[in-house]
């Protein structure tokens, strides 16, 4: 893991370790030269670590072992015990041994406080562990002390950091980080993910009464979904009218923009990474018919389990999208495809595709098949502990309990509702309680989220007016029909008036239309 996720970042700290003491001064480095390392002895050792951890992917397989040969030829506090300790942190994360990773990256971290490399791997290690508050703490820790080396952290593991924070409500930090992301000149390459952190940012500085800071922010809100969150909330009005002309009439303007902007970005690059914005936008605006004919042929290649890593993460909305337009079949012959490249089991990242599975059988009429594939992802979710964030966890236990209810014995689905309707995913709990003919259960849901100001978002979200196709079949119509009575409920939008604006128009009101082609 910490070689893929990481991509080149072993090679390039250590390249410019090894630079040479005639090199350029520089203002800051992730790891040190060559150069800051004592004696000739830990010198030779520094090299053997940069042949170690530079190999080509089959000479550093087992790289764990040579490393813990140099850290016990290396028991003193130096510098190269931090370096030794920031690579065997790297190898431990790969083989999913937590407590190990963690104590090896602290005391990196310890041995070398004037280098961001190893707060930057403590803030992935804790944020892939669930951890996400420290993992924050340490980044903000590497940006003061090393901006550039921030910037440069990929969207993909900065954004496993956001999403667990959002997911732990941890708006103070998730506030702190944002606002010196940006304050660094951070850019990123992941249009979601910039917009996001945008949207967060403008939310705090409306709160603390900084208009003019949160109408600054505008230009880095891309995508329409996340305008669409500050302009169904009354607690941002102030900044309403500027939104609106930013975004367009029903943010027009702002579609149009977002569907450009991520499929030039795909097409130029065919960067696998790139296709994970392109295939969100497509399914946000119900494209559903170019979303398959994009990328269903990409997916349906041949596919490299390592280079191609990205990829799994468009594979849920490509089915959806299938599934939208009746094609059943290949969806599951899809999600068949790709779970052979990356299997139940070989990767926690997998189960984002066996539970999407068990899910289109479920909506599919397959209750039975979607129960057993279920029970096998959440036994599989056992096994990677810390990986799984109560979230995606929360979702798997909806798929579960509405499976069983559909296939009669509720008494048995009283774990899985309990852990789909507690573990802080409003919409997951909603869902849950609709599937299982509980309108009042699930109206006491969006009632207490009401309550508490983080949640708030969640409640103005679900009273808009409907923006996706629901799935066909009897369970999609269902509860498309379940949400649109609870969305008239009398109680609720009593209780919710003081906080929400519902929009006269649905969120892909705006999207241009769908262009048929071959």
């Amino acid at each position: 893991m910490f070689f893929r996720i990481f991509g080149t970042m072993a090679g390039a700290f250590l390249s410019a370790a090894l630079l040479s003491a005639t090199a350029a001064p520089v203002a800051a480095e992730p790891l040190p030269r060559l150069e800051d390392i004592g004696s000739p002895q830990e010198r030779a050792a520094h090299a053997r670590l940069f042949a170690l951890v530079t190999a080509g992917t089959e000479a550093r397989s087992e790289p764990l072992p040579e490393l813990d040969r140099i850290l016990q030829q290396t028991p003193e506090p130096t510098a190269l015990r931090g370096l030794i300790q920031f690579y065997r942190a790297g190898a431990l994360f790969d083989r999913d041994r937590a407590t190990e990773a963690r104590d090896a990256v602290e005391e990196s971290v310890r041995l070398l406080p004037r280098y961001s490399g190893p707060l930057i791997l403590a803030a992935m290690i804790e944020a892939y562990y669930d951890r996400p508050s420290p993992g924050a703490d340490y980044l903000l820790r590497a940006a003061a002390i090393d901006p550039a080396a921030v910037r440069d952290v990929d969207d993909f593991d900065l954004g496993n950091l956001v999403s667990r924070l959002r997911a732990r409500h941890d708006e103070p930090r998730l506030n702190l980080l944002a606002a010196r992301l940006f304050e660094i000149g951070w850019r990123g390459g992941d249009l979601e993910l910039r917009s996001g952190l945008a949207r967060d940012l403008i939310r705090a500085r409306v709160r603390a009464g900084d208009i003019e800071g949160a109408r600054a922010l505008l230009p880095n809100l891309t995508l329409p979904s996340q305008a669409r969150d500050l302009l169904t909330e009354k607690a941002y009005q102030s900044v309403w009218p500027e939104i609106e002309t930013w975004a367009g009439p029903q943010q027009s303007r702002q579609w149009q923009t977002y569907l450009t902007e991520t499929r030039a970005r795909w097409e130029a690059s065919r960067d696998p990474r790139l296709a994970v914005s392109f295939a969100h936008a497509l399914a946000a605006a119900n494209h559903n018919a170019t979303l398959a004919r994009e990328l269903l042929p990409v997916l349906m290649g041949r596919l490299d389990r390592e280079r191609d890593y990205h990829l799994l993460w468009t594979v849920a909305p490509v089915a959806g999208a299938l599934a939208r337009l009746g094609r059943w079949d290949e969806a599951d012959a899809l999600f068949v495809h790709t779970l052979a490249v990356w299997p139940l089991g070989s990767d926690a990242n997998a189960l984002n595709l066996a539970a999407n599975r068990a899910r289109l059988l479920l909506y599919r009429g397959r209750a039975a098949e979607a129960l057993a594939a279920i029970d096998a992802v959440i036994a599989d979710a056992g096994r990677w502990p810390g990986h799984v964030s109560p979230t995606p966890l929360a979702a798997m236990h909806f798929v579960r309990a509405c499976a069983l209810h559909r296939l009669g014995p509720d008494s048995a689905t009283l774990s899985s509702v309990a852990l789909a309707a507690n573990t802080g995913s409003v919409p997951t709990a909603v869902e849950t309680y609709l599937c299982l003919e509980r309108p009042e259960a699930a109206r006491t849901v969006l009632l207490d989220a009401l309550a508490r100001e983080e949640l708030r978002g969640a409640v103005a979200d679900f009273l808009q007016p409907e923006d996706r196709t629901p799935l066909p079949g009897e369970l999609g119509g269902l509860l498309d029909a379940r949400r649109a009575a609870l969305r008239g409920d009398p109680v609720l939008l009593e209780a919710a008036a003081p906080h929400v604006r519902i929009l006269p128009y649905s969120g892909r009101a705006g999207a241009p239309a769908e262009t048929t082609g071959p």
